[in-house]
């Protein structure tokens, strides 16, 4: 029994093998299989990735391109700002110098004002006593007219040969 034990298990370690060995190709075949379906994977997903950077780095680019033009402007913003300080650190003096023409300016206004409120008071003090002179001078006049009967300036006409004002 010992030859038909041995020939028995040679058989069956032969067909073991044989299974083993189909078994080990299919899986074989089957990791080959899922190799080149995971390398195309891994390759279209590299790819994808791939586009996905070049595209993010397009938008980066347009991105730093737009930072440019902006910093740029941020550039002519700060050299304006400067100019504009500049200038108004001039007109500073300037203004400075105006609010002091200003000021002498309104003290020649107070001083006229001072002397045109004297002269209309010379000129009112006059006015008043040319006045009080001549309704001085008038009264006697006037009553003198009351005790003839005739116009002064009448009788100054006729005197002169003028002819008198026809009455009113």
């Amino acid at each position: 029994m010992d030859q038909e034990l041995i020939a028995y298990l040679d058989q069956r370690f032969r067909e073991t093998s044989q299974q083993i060995e189909v078994s080990r190709e299919e899986t074989t075949r089957q990791i080959e299989a899922s190799r080149e379906q995971t390398t195309r994977q891994i390759v279209a997903l590299r790819e994808e990735t791939m586009s996905h950077f070049e595209r993010v780095e397009n938008r980066l680019e347009g991105v730093e391109g737009g930072l440019e033009g902006v910093e740029g402007g941020l550039e002519g913003v700060k050299e304006e700002v400067r100019h504009t300080q500049i200038t108004l650190e001039g007109m500073r003096g300037e203004i400075r110098i105006v609010a002091e023409g200003v000021m002498g300016i309104d003290e020649r206004i107070m001083a006229l004002r001072a002397e045109i409120a004297r002269d209309v008071k010379r000129i009112d003090n006059f006015v008043h006593l040319s006045h009080v002179e001549m309704n001085d001078r008038l009264r006697p006049l006037e009553s003198w007219k009351e005790q003839i009967g005739q116009d002064p300036v009448a009788l100054v006409r006729e005197k002169f040969g003028k002819k008198p004002d026809p009455p009113v």
